[in-house]
């Protein structure tokens, strides 16, 4: 799509009025901003043999809003961007990027409804050019687009068995229409008491995938659990059940499935979980854990399971996740954390939404292990945020012809690291050093990449309302798709 400035202009004011008269009338707490970033980059193309010099101007309104009170919370988190290249207008585009969540109460005590949407910018493939480019230069990039809405129902039989229904459904599309749609219903209903020392559940689940580039699958299954809790902080399980379905398959075939688990929860700050099954694709386990000091939280996740996400990916905690976790000791109250912690990551120049991930999109369902590590340390003056994920994923489903890279490389196994180091040089003003690498292993003959990236950053408030940041940035790219970028930004931001 063919950008003006001008037209970008006029949908920041009209964004940016429409928010502002939302805000007045629901009484929800709402920020506006508007950015303007100048790039320079000495490789547009992101070409090892074609490198050509650019200048790239992104004009973004941004409208945040969020209800942490009552029986209506969630947040939105929307920005639209007018990406303009000085010298090749022919790859000017607008780019949008949206993450929201909300969780209601509809009936008091009983009924609730959750859904969630996002969209982001996605590599199709983990094995193509990765890069930061619109789909106009990096063919391999798209906007994928995420919706899923989930009502449930929950009351209590004779004062002692609790009960709850609960259905869902989601979808994914890229916005090319370059990768196909895929849709997902869920449905469950679980029946038990897990407030005596001795716990039991039933629980009965349906679960839908269709693949437009790939086929439809059905899963059934019927599982019975018993739990013993012998104090608040710790809880064992066994499992046994039942479940049948046509991924492995043409026709429907049953499995037989058991499991047991365990949770402890010994302070406060200090969260494990361990638990095991077995299932029709095999062995699937999940384990968890994360501490918090005064000073500093660390989170580790392992975990092997089905994926029915058309994107398959691994992914670390977010840093405002992070912080959010570290400063619970310092103010419990959510809604106050949340103001807390977002001051305190503008003064030290991160980024809240900054996680590590790496992916590509998929036509099937999938088996994935994934392991997540995340660690965030808050000095007087420094922050240290280390993020660093480990995937390996596989097709579950045998039967699908689907090409993607499963379909290529049979196991796609991706790693990344991302370290961020803060210094607040005064009460306004900071300095970020990052690095980062994200690298897919070569596999069945078909060569793997990697990106490797480090900068450096200065930000600064210089108004109430006004910041201004300077970044610099060397990547460069290695194996099957090698590049080298170095570039020059800088971008002012003004809050409403």
């Amino acid at each position: 799509m063919r950008v003006r400035p001008r037209q970008v202009l006029v949908l920041s004011a009209l964004a940016l009025g429409v928010s502002a008269a939302w805000a007045q009338e629901s009484g929800l707490t709402i920020s506006s901003s508007f950015s303007a970033t100048q790039l320079f980059t000495d490789n547009r193309n992101l070409s090892a043999t074609d490198p050509q010099a650019e200048s790239i101007t992104v004009l973004s309104p941004r409208v945040q809003i969020s209800s942490r009170s009552g029986r209506v919370r969630g947040s939105l988190d929307y920005s639209l961007s007018g990406v303009i290249y000085g010298r090749n207008s022919s790859a000017n585009s607008v780019q949008n990027a949206l993450s929201a969540a909300l969780n209601a109460e509809v009936i008091e005590n009983h009924g609730y409804l959750d859904a969630s949407a996002s969209i982001s910018r996605q590599s199709i493939s983990a094995l193509g050019l990765q890069g930061n480019r619109p789909d106009t230069v990096n063919a391999n990039s798209t906007e994928l687009r995420t919706f899923s809405l989930a009502p449930s129902l929950r009351g209590r039989l004779f004062g002692e068995v609790d009960i709850v229904a609960r259905v869902a459904s989601s979808i994914s599309s890229s916005a090319d229409n370059r990768v196909s749609d895929a849709v997902s219903h869920n449905g469950s209903l679980t029946v038990g008491n897990s407030r005596r020392a001795l716990g039991w559940s039933l629980a009965a689940t349906r679960s839908i995938s269709d693949f437009e580039g790939g086929r439809r699958t059905t899963q059934d299954r019927l599982n019975a659990q018993v739990s013993y809790t012998p104090d608040p902080g710790l809880r064992f399980f066994v499992s046994a059940g039942t479940e049948r379905n046509d991924v492995l398959t043409i026709d429907q075939r049953t499995y037989d499935t058991w499991g047991a688990g365990v949770s402890w929860q010994p302070t406060p700050r200090t969260q494990l979980s361990l638990q095991g099954e077995r299932r029709y694709f095999g062995n699937s386990h999940s384990f968890s854990l994360s501490h918090r000091m005064r000073r500093s939280v660390v989170s580790y996740t392992d975990s092997r399971s089905v994926s029915e996400s058309t994107s398959g990916a691994g992914f670390t905690l977010s840093v405002y996740e992070l912080f959010f976790i570290q400063f619970a000791s310092l103010e419990p109250d959510p809604v106050l954390r949340d103001v807390l912690v977002r001051n305190y990551l503008q003064a030290a120049g991160l980024d809240p939404n900054q996680r590590l991930t790496g992916g590509f999109l998929n036509t099937a369902l999938t088996v994935q292990t994934s392991r997540n590590l995340s660690l965030a340390v808050q000095g007087q003056r420094n922050s240290l945020v280390i993020s660093a994920f480990a995937t390996d994923t596989r097709r579950a489903d045998k039967v699908s012809t689907a090409q993607d890279d499963l379909s290529q490389v049979g196991v796609l196994r991706q790693h990344g690291l991302n370290v961020s180091l803060s210094h607040r040089l005064t009460p306004t003003s900071s300095v970020v050093l990052q690095a980062s690498e994200l690298r897919t292993r070569s596999s069945r003959g078909v060569p793997g990449n990697g990106l490797r990236s480090i900068s450096a950053s200065w930000a600064s408030q210089i108004a109430r309302r006004t910041s201004l940041s300077v970044t610099a940035r060397h990547s460069q790219a290695n194996g099957a798709n090698e590049y080298k970028e170095n570039t020059l930004s800088a971008t002012f931001n003004i809050s409403f």
